[in-house]
């Protein structure tokens, strides 16, 4: 079961209603939640947590709360590299900023944004706290596998479940593995493509809600192709094939749930 960490600010009531529809939403989806006021949550908290939503309204000249909210979000900042981070929160005044803001803070930081955060004025509506309960579902771990047993080509989708190491390496290996193979059809296609560089994209950054991978949509948006599934077709038309490459095999997987 997925741990999830809800932490909030709050001066009017507003975020805090954003909070519990947050928190009610984990909840349905099967999470373990934990509701923290700012001051009861600190950086020793973090790596207990699967994911944490914070949440903190537009204070000032649309900033984060500076008396308790900021100072405990400073101290977290260096542990949120690689951590799933949801942010929401209201407003009375102003366009937004404060959020835009907010969220490049938590991007530079190496955070894994979950979705845009959410933002209300002044009392959160039935929109709003509908799209908290969903920021709540959006913090559940998961997991999509392609894979091949006995012939057949299995696609595999995992939710709310609890990493082992050996899967975590796996799934590491596995984007790895995943990397080179763009790295290697983009070098092949550049004779036919010359607007492909494998330089350019390593640095390549892409919206991962958009689903698929970054080979696909670095395609896309060079307008090599016209959807980004049809990117998919490339790989095979230039060769390049998951059995060409070292992905670990059914036999791995079985021996991480104890089968011979």
């Amino acid at each position: 079961m997925n741990k999830i960490a809800v932490c909030y600010w709050s001066g009017t009531g507003n975020t805090e209603a954003m909070a519990q529809a947050v928190a009610e939403g984990a909840k349905n989806a099967g999470c373990e939640v934990s509701l923290f006021p700012a001051v009861e949550f600190s950086a020793d908290r973090v790596a207990d947590f699967d994911a944490i939503a914070f949440g903190c309204p537009a204070m000032g000249a649309e900033e984060l709360e500076e008396n308790e909210f900021d100072p405990m979000f400073q101290e977290c900042r260096p542990k949120l590299a690689g951590k799933k981070i949801g942010l929401f929160g209201s407003y009375g005044w102003g366009d937004g900023e404060w959020m835009r803001s907010w969220e490049e803070t938590c991007r530079s930081d190496g955070a894994d944004l979950v979705s845009e955060g959410v933002t209300c004025l002044e009392t959160p509506d039935d929109d709003a706290l509908n799209a908290c309960r969903e920021l709540g579902v959006r913090t559940i771990r998961g997991a999509e596998f392609d894979c091949r047993w006995q012939g057949y080509h299995l696609h595999i989708l995992g939710y709310g479940f609890t990493p082992t190491p050996q899967l975590a390496a796996i799934a590491h290996r596995s984007r790895e593995l995943l990397l080179q193979m763009s790295i290697d059809l983009i070098e092949r296609m550049t004779a036919d493509y010359p607007q492909l560089d494998a330089g350019e994209y390593r640095d390549f950054q892409y919206d991962p809600l958009l689903g698929g991978w970054a080979g696909l949509h670095y395609l896309h948006q060079k307008g090599i192709t016209h959807t980004v599934s049809e990117g998919m077709q490339l790989y095979v038309r230039y060769g390049l094939d998951y059995s060409t490459y070292p992905f670990p095999d059914a036999i791995i997987a079985r021996r991480l749930h104890g089968e011979p």
